[in-house]
């Protein structure tokens, strides 16, 4: 497609950028953010854009080559903004109306004025009809969760985060498949491997070797104040090494062992503790394993790594992860299997069992997608559909992207949107 991209400030002192891109959803609101900034070296009073958002109109051509304009009623009140030099304000519009736009290319204009200049912004867009192809809900261990998604597009995929009420563009890629980095930020920065290689997308994008090319990513890729961990399981003839790769803010991957002969990782867990330190776990059919990660510039220093629950000859672990013990804190809630008997136990992080394993009745399952002790209850896939289970009921849910647990129950991403279902 060829893009047209008008952008033009027509005086000083401000200087405004947008987010406006090229694919938008049908059904949904056109929402773009606007970056004002005051570039001079003077303290600047203007209107406020956020409250006078009349001042703000959006011209569209539609792809019939009619055009119309848009924009919000003139209102009483005029409140003003007074930015100081270098100082910046950030606000959403929405385009009125634009959640009833048809499938089609338009031409989509901006024009701003601030009582001390005029801002003109024109690009091609295109509103697609909604098509997921991937999801990626990350749960924390107190409820509170947040989805990716992937609109398939044409050659590119195109990123969007799920913020109510509507869905936030965040880039594109050649993936199939991208998930969300834990870190201490609101921004919502992603990751994706192809072949042996890492690529982080923040403001920039990074490519990072993983140095072997069978490895595989062994848990979610966290951030601290200074480094991104990734846990990776290296295949071996005989079972596998277990490294986590540590890389800086130049992109440069330190890779420290955990341990060597590891059995393929099953599953894992992460998450950011109250003081910022950065805690997993790792499973295997013979146990659950927890490590912290902190930097270390020798590559060849070691993560320490100890088992929560190692497995007996008559146990084998089916799912691991944090949860909230209402006594304890961060602790860990496992389901494991003893003979044919399925049993889940709280241990905390260091080991120590926090009462007594419970026996659990479920069918025969492939796997357990999502597991839960408050409200106790899985999601798991059988070999023709999924199911929410309970202490006392099992109910089949709809076809999802990606399924987890909430504080209310099982979360389904359908429609570009996640959704609380009531099974």
């Amino acid at each position: 497609m060829i893009q047209l991209l008008l952008s033009v400030c027509f005086a000083t002192p401000l200087s405004i950028q947008t987010d406006l891109h090229e694919n938008y959803l049908h059904k949904q609101s056109i929402v773009i953010q606007f970056n004002i900034r005051n570039s001079s070296n003077e303290a600047v009073t203007v209107p406020d854009l956020s409250e006078q958002t009349w001042r703000t109109s959006f011209s569209l051509t539609h792809p019939d080559g009619h055009t119309d304009k848009r924009s919000n009623s003139p209102k009483s009140k005029s409140p003003e903004w007074t930015l100081k030099p270098r100082e910046q304000r950030q606000i959403r519009l929405e385009v009125p109306s634009s959640a009833g736009l048809g499938v089609g290319s338009y031409t989509l204009k901006i024009q701003i004025d601030y009582e001390k200049g005029t801002y003109e912004e024109q690009r091609k867009i295109d509103i697609r009809p909604l098509k997921a192809i991937s999801a990626d809900i990350l749960t924390s261990h107190d409820s509170r969760f947040e989805t990716l998604w992937l609109q398939q597009g044409n050659g590119q995929n195109h990123v969007y985060s799920d913020q109510r009420p509507f869905d936030v563009y965040l880039g594109s890629t050649t993936s199939q498949k991208i998930q969300r980095i834990l870190q201490k930020d609101i921004q919502p920065h992603y990751y994706w491997l192809e072949d042996s290689n890492l690529f982080i997308q923040t403001e920039r994008q990074q490519r990072i070797s993983l140095g072997w090319p069978n490895a595989k990513p062994a848990g979610r890729l966290t951030k601290d104040a200074s480094h991104y961990y990734l846990p990776i399981w290296v295949p071996r003839t005989q079972k596998g090494d277990l490294y986590v790769a540590q890389i800086d803010a130049k992109g440069i991957p330190v890779f420290r062992k955990v341990h060597v002969a590891s059995p393929e990782i099953l599953g894992s867990d992460s998450l950011i503790s109250t003081t910022h330190e950065i805690f997993y776990l790792v499973y295997t059919k013979g146990g659950v394993e927890f490590f912290k990660t902190t930097a270390n510039e020798q590559p060849n220093f070691p993560v320490n790594s100890k088992y929560v629950l190692k497995a007996d000859t008559d146990q084998e672990i089916k799912h691991a992860l944090f949860q909230l013990h209402p006594e304890h804190g961060v602790s860990v809630f496992i389901t494991f299997s003893v003979k044919e008997k399925l049993m889940y136990q709280w241990f905390s992080i260091h080991g120590r069992p926090l009462g007594d394993p419970q026996a659990i009745a479920m069918p025969p399952f492939v796997e357990i997608v999502d597991a839960s002790a408050v409200p106790l209850s899985w999601i798991i896939r059988t070999e023709k559909q999924v199911l929410f289970c309970t202490a006392d009921s099992q109910k089949v849910l709809p076809p999802s992207l990606e399924y987890a647990i909430g504080k209310d129950g099982p979360l389904l991403f359908s429609k570009g949107n996640l959704i609380r279902h009531k099974p």
